[in-house]
């Protein structure tokens, strides 16, 4: 069972020393998802998003879920390598008992790091502090330090592109 250990705290990075881990179990699968809009960047026009959803379980039965955008030249992986990186973080976290989940969030950094697997990164660390959360029964944009539920959120893509 996954619980507090020390105090009720409920900010992140409190929350990544003070609770324990315990997952169930994991999986992931492919979202492939026409868009209504397609989006177009430089010369690209891409109607269709493939990407890569992931859901963790903990031993409570609390469930998160997180999504791996893979969209190159955008991201640096494509679905079919995002797929097998996620695959190898499953492995790991299946393994994950009693840990603290900033411990298990550096289990997966320890296999997926740096830019060639950010998007799988981002996908399966959000499955598991989704999962906290829901144990927890705090909503994620309070735990990332909202103070309110409705929050401007922009958007911005940085493309560096070389000729």
């Amino acid at each position: 069972m996954a619980t507090l250990v020390t105090n009720t705290s409920f900010r992140f990075k409190d929350l990544i020393e003070t609770f324990i881990v315990n997952v169930r179990s994991v999986e992931r699968r492919e979202l492939n998802v026409s868009l209504i809009n397609p989006i177009n960047i430089a010369k690209s026009k891409f109607e269709k998003v493939k990407n890569v959803a992931i859901r963790i379980e903990l031993s409570d039965g609390s469930v998160g879920w997180g999504e791996a955008p893979t969209l190159r030249p955008i991201t640096a992986e494509d679905q079919p390598l995002a797929m097998a990186k996620v695959a190898e973080a499953c492995e790991v976290l299946k393994r994950i008992h009693s840990m603290t989940l900033g411990a298990a969030l550096g289990e997966i950094y320890g296999i997926l790091h740096g830019h060639a697997y950010a998007s799988a990164r981002a996908g399966v660390e959000m499955a598991l502090i989704d999962s906290v959360a829901n144990n927890i029964g705090i909503p994620l944009w309070r735990i990332f330090g909202a103070h309110t539920r409705y929050t401007m959120i922009s958007r911005c893509i940085v493309l560096t592109l070389f000729y």
